[in-house]
């Protein structure tokens, strides 16, 4: 997962994209066993087959990139969101659990309502847990969106920049 590696896996990615096949990938870089059997816990990318350029005229290559889907928006629109379920569903069961705790040591019934928190706080995980899943449900996605990006950008085709979310998704 070294940063330089990443580079290279990059770079070994996009040469199979324009018809570069390696001739050797050792295991380890792609963080499999060495016997090399395994997925590989950082394989090479797969980019879409690049058109070469024409020799003779050095014209460049012809590259279309898709249209941005809705799917990739919408996880470039909640990528940032969330992260803080997990702390204030604790901080509300502990604040539930602490009110009646003080009413049956002070004798005041009205700590007692402090266990209202307590499904508040599953609420609030739910929550969480369900925005978490919609994030990883639309990641697939952006990051074939990304490498498509990038794909078509190194054939020579004019295209937008990455939004930071994207960027993050490469860099991963």
């Amino acid at each position: 997962m070294h940063k330089e590696l990443a580079g290279y896996r990059e770079a070994l990615g996009l040469a199979r994209a324009y018809g570069i096949e390696p001739a050797h990938v050792p295991p380890w870089l792609e963080g499999r066993r060495e016997d090399g059997g395994g997925r590989g816990a950082a394989p090479i990318p797969r980019y879409a087959p690049v058109e070469r350029a024409d020799e003779g005229t050095g014209t460049p290559p012809s590259a279309t990139l898709p249209p941005k889907p809705a799917a990739v928006s919408e996880y470039e629109r909640v990528a940032d969101q969330g992260g803080w379920h997990d702390e204030v569903g604790w901080l509300l069961v502990f604040a539930g659990g602490m009110g009646p705790a003080v009413a049956v040591s002070s004798g005041e019934p009205l700590g007692l309502a402090a266990l209202a928190l307590v499904p508040l706080a599953v609420v609030v995980w739910v929550a969480g847990h369900r925005q978490g899943s919609r994030k990883a449900d639309l990641r697939p996605e952006a990051e074939a969106y990304a490498r498509a990006v990038v794909a078509a950008r190194a054939a020579g085709a004019e295209t937008p920049d990455l939004s930071p979310q994207l960027r993050a998704l490469l860099d991963d």
